[in-house]
C-alpha cells in the first residue's frame, strides 16, 4: 500500500479542489492524495520527514500569499533537502514563470496547475501522473537498497572489521538515516525550551503579584 502524497497549498478552497482532481488523476495507482495546510515554520516539517509518513510532496509555490507563513514552495523544498529529506517533491503552481533560479534545483519538476486541474485527462495531467509515480518508485527502490546495504554492513561490523572504504560507507548511510530524525529532535527541543521560558515568565509574574 502506498504512503500518502501530501498536497500543500495555503488556499483552502483551492487545496480541496486540487485534491479532488488529483485523486481522479491517480485513481487506481495506489497513490493517495491528502491535503495539508502549510505548517507555521520550515522547522515544523522535520517530524513529517523523520517519521517517513509521506511518499511525496506536491507544493504550491506561493504558499505565502494567504498569510500565516513566510516561505515559498521552493524554499520549503530546499529546506527539506538540507535536512536530509529525499522525498520526491513537485511544484504545482498557477505561476510557472516565477523565478526558480535559487531553489528550483530542490524539486523534481514544476508543473502549471491550471493545465492539470482544468482537465485531468490532458497530456499534462498524464505526464504529471507518470513522473510522480515513477519518482516514488525510484526513491522507494533506492531507499530499500540503502537499507539493505546498511543492514549488511552493520551485521558485518559486529562480526568482523570493515575495511576503511566500507567503514566510511557505513558512516555515510548512518548519517543519512539520522539527519531528519536529528532535525526533528532539535525542533522538539526548541519548542520545549520556549514552553519552559513561558512558564518561567508566568511564575515570575505571579510572584510579583
Amino acid at each position: 500500500m502506498s504512503k500518502p502524497v501530501f498536497l500543500i497549498d495555503d488556499d483552502e478552497m483551492e487545496r480541496r479542489s486540487c485534491v479532488d482532481v488529483l485523486r481522479e488523476v491517480f485513481v487506481g495507482t495506489g497513490i493517495n492524495i491528502e491535503p495539508l495546510a502549510p505548517l507555521p515554520t520550515l522547522a515544523d516539517y522535520s517530524v513529517l520527514i523523520a517519521d517517513k509518513t509521506a511518499a511525496a510532496l506536491i507544493l504550491d509555490e506561493r504558499l505565502n500569499t494567504a498569510g500565516g507563513v513566510t516561505y515559498t514552495g521552493a524554499e520549503l523544498a530546499a529546506h527539506l533537502r538540507a535536512i536530509g529529506g529525499n522525498l520526491p517533491i513537485f511544484i504545482l503552481t498557477n505561476y510557472p514563470d516565477d523565478d526558480f533560479t535559487h531553489q528550483g534545483w530542490a524539486v523534481e519538476n514544476i508543473f502549471a496547475k491550471k493545465r492539470i486541474i482544468n482537465n485531468p485527462n490532458s497530456p499534462e495531467a498524464q505526464a504529471f501522473k507518470a513522473r510522480l509515480s515513477r519518482q516514488i518508485e525510484i526513491v522507494g527502490s533506492v531507499l530499500a537498497e540503502r537499507e539493505k546495504r546498511y543492514h549488511d554492513l552493520l551485521v558485518r561490523c559486529t562480526n568482523s572489521d570493515l575495511n576503511p572504504k566500507e567503514f566510511l560507507e557505513l558512516k555515510a548511510l548512518e548519517s543519512e538515516r539520522i539527519a531528519p530524525v536529528a532535525a526533528a529532535e532539535r525542533e522538539k527541543q526548541r519548542k520545549m525550551d520556549i514552553e519552559i521560558e513561558n512558564l518561567k515568565r508566568l511564575l515570575n509574574t505571579e510572584r510579583l503579584l
